[in-house]
């Protein structure tokens, strides 16, 4: 935090400006902390539990060609592509 108003500020010339910019700053990382505080922590079992399908694919070395994962509340389709996940689609 005090890097990124300290590089503000450089750029910055005049003291009126920079109080300005830091109270913008401040409320807009205030506001950021906030959201990601009340976002739901589904999403975040939702992509553990994607993470964890995809390790489990990937540690088969499958063949290029497409795969499908069963999560607990969704599927996804897979495409391997050179060894690589090259896309991914909810189903």
């Amino acid at each position: 935090m005090s890097l990124l108003k300290s590089a503000l500020f450089k750029t910055l010339k005049n003291k009126s400006t920079q109080q300005v910019a830091s109270v913008v700053l401040d409320k807009a990382l205030k506001q950021g902390k906030e959201y990601l505080d009340s976002r739901n922590t589904s999403s975040g079992n939702d992509t553990d539990e994607l993470l964890l399908g995809l390790q489990h694919l990937l540690a088969q070395k499958p063949n290029d060609g497409v795969y499908s994962i069963t999560l607990s509340t969704y599927r996804v389709r897979v495409k391997i592509t050179s060894g690589a996940i090259s896309h991914i689609d909810k189903i």
